[in-house]
């Protein structure tokens, strides 16, 4: 019996120790835009509005960490430019939190969209920020509870009419924080 209590100490001692910091994981696909576009398609994204290729392109010349970035190029105030995450099934009443780093080099601001949407595809809930600084990186950082009736969540990088110049997208993320 001594032995046993001795043993199951020391297995608590050891878990207590040992055991791994939970840390939460990314739900985006390519959220570092590192995996370069195929065939004008970037890896785990889907457009929302504009043309891949031609307004979005992951480019290696300003990344707020890694490689690449990716980068709106705005030529037309009259251009809506958005990319969104690939949906992802949705955790009712869970809580999520979405980021990214935005350098913003634009006459106006760009977005960030925290979206939830039901079993219709019908957008149920959203969250948005916007950009306040110019010509530095920022991050960009909303949190919301998914609805009861939420079947996917998803982010959406956007630009709405009414702007010039470049946007760099680097380093987006998207966790469930809170079941």
């Amino acid at each position: 019996m001594r032995l046993t209590t001795k043993l199951i100490a020391l297995i608590i001692i050891l878990l207590s120790v040992a055991a791994p910091v939970f840390a939460a994981t990314n739900l985006l696909e390519n959220a570092d835009f590192e995996t370069s576009m195929i065939a004008n398609l970037i890896p785990g994204w889907v457009v929302f509005t504009g043309r891949i290729g031609v307004d979005m392109l992951i480019e290696p010349d300003k990344a707020y960490d890694g490689e690449s970035a990716l980068v709106f190029h705005i030529t037309d105030t009259e251009q809506r430019t958005g990319l969104r995450s690939s949906p992802i099934l949705a955790v009712p009443n869970g809580v999520y939190e979405a980021g990214v780093y935005v350098y913003d080099a634009t006459s106006t601001r760009v977005f960030l969209y925290l979206d939830f949407w039901n079993s219709n595809q019908q957008r149920i809930a959203h969250k948005t920020i916007a950009t306040t600084a110019k010509n530095q990186w920022e991050e960009l950082r909303v949190r919301l509870t998914a609805p009861e009736d939420a079947l996917f969540v998803s982010i959406i990088l956007y630009n709405t009419s009414g702007n010039l110049g470049s946007a760099y997208f680097d380093h987006a993320w998207l966790y469930l924080v809170d079941e």
